[in-house]
């Protein structure tokens, strides 16, 4: 019998720990599962994200009209493939005057598309000068679905702007700010029409103000 007391003390004690380890295990359980349940957010937190999706609808309403979509058609002209046969009288001879078809320059069209704002209601629009550089033909769209002929009025290739004019009148032009008071870590708003089908609206905040690398 007393040898056996050893194993029943062993016994014991291993069942006392399993009841302890299983009582931490739900005790810290219970704990976690509280804490999830008690995160909430706050009225306050929801009423200024409500306030916040409201302003940004606003000023995307508000500024939709000012926004045009800008497509531009350019003539491109390569070079045909230089080939010192092609002017040898002895294959022009046998092929004829066609022969070396190639060597001919060739022309196609490349289309842009992208953006642009009216700042002034007798029709002046600012867009990106690599939409309209060396156009032969440019349109504006306006957010009613007007189409005009654009034409260039002056380019700026470092800052990559330009400003185009069309033929209207009582544009809806927008309101320009003071870029001055701008500081970097202020939400901004970028809206935008570069398909022509509908308006583009994205969000970021203000990284830098600089133009570094551009001389003015």
């Amino acid at each position: 019998m007393q040898k056996g007391r050893p194993v029943i003390y062993g016994t014991l004690f291993i069942l006392v720990g399993l009841i302890i380890g299983l009582g931490i295990s739900s005790n810290f359980n219970f704990h976690a599962t509280g804490f999830g349940q008690d995160a909430k957010i706050s009225q306050d937190s929801i009423e200024i994200l409500s306030k916040t999706n409201k302003a940004m609808s606003e000023v995307a309403a508000a500024v939709k009209p000012s926004v045009v979509n800008v497509s531009s058609t350019k003539t491109i002209r390569t070079r045909g493939i230089q080939n010192p046969f092609f002017d040898d009288p002895f294959f022009r001879q046998f092929f004829g005057d066609g022969f070396g078809g190639f060597d001919r320059p060739r022309e196609h069209k490349q289309s842009g598309m992208g953006s642009g704002v009216i700042v002034d209601k007798d029709g002046y629009i600012i867009t990106n000068n690599h939409v309209i550089k060396d156009a032969d033909e440019i349109k504006i769209k306006l957010s009613d679905k007007r189409e005009f002929k654009g034409k260039i009025v002056g380019s700026d290739p470092k800052t990559d702007l330009a400003v185009i004019k069309i033929d209207a009148k009582n544009l809806p032009a927008i309101r320009i700010g003071d870029s001055d008071s701008l500081k970097v870590g202020e939400i901004v708003i970028a809206i935008g029409n570069p398909f022509g089908l509908s308006q583009t609206v994205t969000s970021g905040i203000v990284s830098a103000i600089s133009h570094y690398g551009i001389h003015l």
